[in-house]
């Protein structure tokens, strides 16, 4: 699937109601009725997993984390789990185990997969299972999947600065990004998007404030 450059409408998607905080952009008009969603590192907040149900039709979310168990997904989409499906899995550059760390602000309850960052414990947490999200297509039997949504807490940068982008199943990638956490973050995004427009894709949006929410669609030249 190829799109018109510059097609991309954005629409915000999930997040609180009350300030739109944890939503996703998305390119609306793109989707097809009914798609097929992966959405990788939910967190404890499913609202987007939700509405691409609810709002967009899909068919089926395979939610994505190994850093949470089935009982808490289990808890958090009670009464909400219309077409969605958990696996404790994360999204990496190839089958690993990595350790995650936790922050020592017990506010912040996102784990990161880069040791050593300022605000975080030296030691980690928990260890988990990651697989690249063509092998993980692969083991669903699904040869495209409509929208990928990536928020890897740093892990992003191994994995889209190494993987082949031509041959990822989908043409519409949502990525968050955390340069400020990353040595060297900010050249790295660079790199990343360098590579996102040799392979034939186009930056359709990237969140003004602080570049984290960014979103990916492959073109047509």
């Amino acid at each position: 699937v190829l799109y018109k450059r510059g097609s991309c409408k954005i629409k915000m998607v999930g997040g609180r109601a009350k300030d739109g905080y944890g939503s996703w952009p998305l390119c609306a008009n793109l989707l097809p009725p009914n798609p097929l969603v992966y959405s990788f590192g939910i967190g404890v907040d499913i609202s987007f997993d939700v509405a691409m149900v609810n709002e967009f039709g899909a068919r089926d979310v395979f939610c994505y984390d190994p850093t949470i168990t089935k009982e808490t997904f289990a808890e958090m989409s009670k009464g909400k789990e219309r077409n969605l499906s958990f696996y404790q899995l994360g999204a990496g550059i190839s089958y690993d185990v990595i350790h995650f760390y936790k922050s020592t602000n017990p506010i912040i309850q996102s784990l990161v997969s880069t040791p050593g960052l300022s605000g975080y414990n030296k030691e980690p947490y928990l260890s988990a299972a990651v697989l690249d999200v063509s092998s993980i297509a692969a083991m669903n039997k699904h040869e495209w999947v409509d929208l990928i949504k990536i928020d890897g807490e740093g892990i992003e940068f191994d994995i889209f600065l190494q993987t082949d982008l031509h041959l990822l199943p989908t043409s519409h990638i949502l990525l968050e990004f955390h340069a400020r956490l990353i040595d060297g973050g900010w050249e790295k995004q660079s790199q990343i998007y360098k590579r996102f427009e040799e392979a034939g894709w186009e930056l359709a949006y990237e969140q003004p404030k602080n570049k984290e929410e960014t979103v990916f669609i492959r073109v047509a030249e």
